[in-house]
């Protein structure tokens, strides 16, 4: 369990950071007993690394926009190098409803887009 924390520590970061969690997690795993399993720290090293390794929307975005995550999607569907591979994301319904999904996505938002899309449609025509 605490590989994993350390990995996804690393991944989120770097090999400090794992670093830090590993060093967070000592004083646990001295109180803790063999005999029982190390089931305190197992648990501790569990929600460290969740607290540690946050995924807020830019952590994600990021881990959905890298190279390797398209390689390893065409290497599942198992896509040939000229096929076009499309992607769809969907995003759960709790963050749909959001604050920050409701002030990204918000009406003056989408109606200034729109404005603005409407507004280069129609210079476009005038240009013909």
């Amino acid at each position: 369990m605490l590989e994993e924390g350390a990995v996804r520590c690393s991944g989120f970061q770097d090999r400090g950071y794992a670093r830090l969690y590993l060093d967070r997690l000592e004083p646990i795993v001295n109180l803790d007993h063999a005999a029982d399993g190390y089931k305190l720290t197992n648990e501790t090293g569990r929600f460290l690394a969740l607290w540690m390794c946050y995924e807020d929307v830019i952590r994600v975005a990021d881990l959905k926009t890298r190279r390797s995550r398209f390689e390893r999607v065409r290497e599942e569907v198992r896509a040939k190098p000229h096929e076009p591979v499309h992607i769809v994301e969907f995003l759960s319904r709790a963050w749909t409803s959001s604050p920050q999904c409701s002030r990204a996505f918000s009406p003056a938002r989408s109606n200034a887009w729109r404005g603005e899309r409407s507004r280069q449609q129609a210079q476009r025509r005038h240009a013909r």
